[in-house]
């Protein structure tokens, strides 16, 4: 495997960035990390820069205040010199090998981006018998310590075990995602370099924004230039979700957060209503539509804007 370069961001969160560094270094090989800490505490800067000294493979860009994540990722990537690129988020547990797994899906040129199976609402927790989503809520709740939580939830079994017994609950789906309504969450992907840094692919004024749609857009978009979306299922990680977020005490549906949403509607309003019709007219139910992630975000975080255009896609006729 080609060296591959890994782009991280960090905004305090110590334990998980911690956790998630320790278990990138176990569990993943001939990589360089470009870390952008985006005006974290002394605890996390001071650790990113013992990392830095001990590790000839790791570079941090040290920021003075968050600047978001479509600008921390854009600048740290401009530093990219490998010809895959991967996206992970600092509260992530890997499965042995994941990166070399995921790589592999690129001799097909076809292949524009690949994640890997995280926690998906849909699928069956192979354990508990409940939501994947659900599964870890409770064992989050039960057991403070980050090393406790993953071992309980995956029942003390390896990742490539716990994926295996997944599918055997689930079935396996097919890995090239539907685009619309699906994507591959910006929280752990992989992608070719020139993709990424390609302005007909990736849209600066997501950087209005500190959050929310450009994971969305960047699949959306690559899907629209006839390549591949793929969600191995081959691979696990473990994303803990808004660790960042949550110790900050970011509202990411506050108004001033609320641009990207609204931008990512208007860019895409043609292909979300053709799709809702579409799904429609193949005896989908609207409450079946609602719930999809897409639309069901949109009711979330713009309730009082919700566009004419959509209202009137989501009625019976």
């Amino acid at each position: 495997m080609k060296k591959i370069t890994l782009l991280m961001t960090t905004w305090n969160a110590f334990d998980h960035v911690k956790f998630t560094i320790n278990s990138l270094f176990a569990n993943t090989n001939n990589f360089s990390l470009i870390i952008f800490d985006n005006g974290s505490n002394s605890d996390v800067v001071n650790f990113l820069k013992k990392l830095e000294t001990e590790k000839d493979n790791v570079r941090v860009i040290y920021s003075p205040e968050n600047v978001g994540v479509w600008k921390s990722r854009f600048e740290a990537s401009q530093l990219v010199d490998t010809d895959l690129m991967g996206i992970i988020d600092s509260d992530i547990a890997f499965q042995k090998n994941w990166l070399e797994t995921l790589s592999e899906y690129f001799q097909d040129s076809e292949v524009g981006q690949v994640g890997p199976t995280k926690l998906f609402s849909h699928l069956i927790h192979p354990y508990t018998n409940l939501p994947m989503h659900l599964a870890w809520r409770e064992v989050e709740k039960s057991n403070p310590n980050l090393n406790d939580q993953i071992k309980k939830y995956l029942n003390d079994n390896s990742f490539r075990n716990f994926i295996q017994d997944l599918w055997n609950v689930n079935g396996y789906f097919n890995e090239e995602i539907s685009i619309p309504p699906h994507c591959i969450s910006g929280c752990c992907m992989l992608t070719r370099t020139n993709l990424y840094k390609s302005p007909k692919v990736v849209d600066v004024e997501y950087a209005k924004s500190k959050y929310g749609f450009e994971d969305m857009d960047y699949s959306w978009k690559l899907k629209e230039l006839g390549y591949k979306v793929l969600i191995s299922n081959k691979v696990y990680v473990h994303h803990f979700e808004h660790s960042s977020v949550d110790e900050n005490q970011l509202n990411i549906n506050a108004p001033d957060q609320q641009y990207n949403t609204l931008y990512f509607y208007q860019k895409w309003e043609e292909t979300i209503v053709d799709w809702i019709i579409s799904e429609k007219e193949m005896g989908k139910s609207l409450q079946e539509i609602q719930e999809s992630f897409i639309i069901n975000i949109l009711y979330k975080t713009i309730p009082k804007n919700i566009p004419t255009k959509l209202l009137a896609a989501l009625k019976d006729e």
